[in-house]
Parts: structure tokens; C-alpha cells; sequence
């Protein structure tokens, strides 16, 4: 019987370099360390943000449209001027507060790519969840979020490729 029974297997991670030459050749020379062959849990996590996203755009969507409601059936009422206002602030909180409601969500995501970014033995290529974050706001700042957008969708075809390498074969 092989020894990996007995002793039971502990698989290292795998972690690849991303070169953001690939998205501006200025960027020669700067990477990311992916770790690509993730745990179960960490693909679970990322599942249940996934989720929650969805299920924030869903109640946006649906609130938006209650809230257009209550003002129209307010105006068509012909309430007062100070009534609508006072509808139309009240929609303007409810509104923010789910506006804000993303914050946590996107502080998860942050903490997750962190996580992700930070596998290699060699810890001067670790980051934070708040360096993750300036990233993708400095990314929203100066390309409109093109950069971001590219090394999550590079990240993740990373994961994807190296999980479906064996189907090469």
C-alpha cells in the first residue's frame, strides 16, 4: 500500500506568475503570484460573493423601481410639494443605504484576491486587502476600471487553466 494512505497527502500550492506586461508592455518587469490550484473553501467563498453580488444587483434593480413608484404615485396623487420631497428623501436613504450595503461586499472580494495574490513563499510578494482596494480604485480612477477588470478575468482564467490541465492530456 503506498505511504500516502497511511500518512494521508498534504498537496503544496501552486502558484504562477501573472505578468502585467500582458496588459501594458510599460508594466515590464511587474507580476502577481497566483495561487492556482485553490482550496475548496477559498472556490466557496468566492461562489457565496458571486451570490451576494447577484442578489444585490436583483434588489437594486427592484428597488429602483419601487422607489420611482412611490414618487410617481405621489405626484399623481398631487401631494403636496413638500410631501414628494419628503418621498423623495426618504427613497434617497433607503437607496444610499443599500448603495453602501456593496461596501462590505467589495471589502470581502478585496480580502479574498489578497488572499489569493499572497501564497508565495516569498512574502515580499504578499499584499493586503487595502493594497487590493487601492489597486482597483486607482485602476476605476485611471482607466475605468480596465485594468482591474483584466487581472481578475487573467486571474481567474489562471485558476480555470491549471484546474483543467489535465484534460490536455
Amino acid at each position: 500500500m503506498s505511504t500516502i494512505f497511511k500518512t494521508g497527502i498534504n498537496i503544496p500550492k501552486v502558484v504562477k506568475k501573472l505578468e502585467l506586461k500582458n496588459y501594458h508592455g510599460d508594466l515590464k518587469g511587474q507580476f502577481i503570484m497566483v495561487w492556482v490550484n485553490l482550496s475548496r473553501s477559498v472556490h466557496n467563498e468566492y461562489a457565496d460573493m458571486q451570490t451576494k453580488i447577484h442578489t444585490w444587483n436583483e434588489e437594486g434593480k427592484q428597488l429602483l423601481l419601487d422607489l420611482q413608484a412611490q414618487v410617481k404615485e405621489a405626484q399623481e396623487a398631487k401631494k403636496s410639494k413638500k410631501k414628494i420631497e419628503q418621498v423623495r428623501k426618504k427613497n434617497q436613504k433607503v437607496y444610499d443605504d443599500h448603495m453602501e450595503s456593496i461596501t462590505v461586499i467589495n471589502e470581502e472580494m478585496y480580502t479574498w484576491y489578497a488572499n489569493v495574490f499572497s501564497q508565495h513563499k516569498d512574502a515580499s510578494h504578499h499584499c493586503t486587502s487595502e493594497q487590493v482596494k487601492e489597486l482597483a480604485d486607482a485602476s476605476a480612477e485611471q482607466d475605468n476600471a480596465n485594468f482591474w477588470g483584466w487581472l481578475t478575468h487573467q486571474t481567474h482564467a489562471m485558476i480555470i487553466a491549471h484546474g483543467n490541465q489535465h484534460l490536455k492530456k
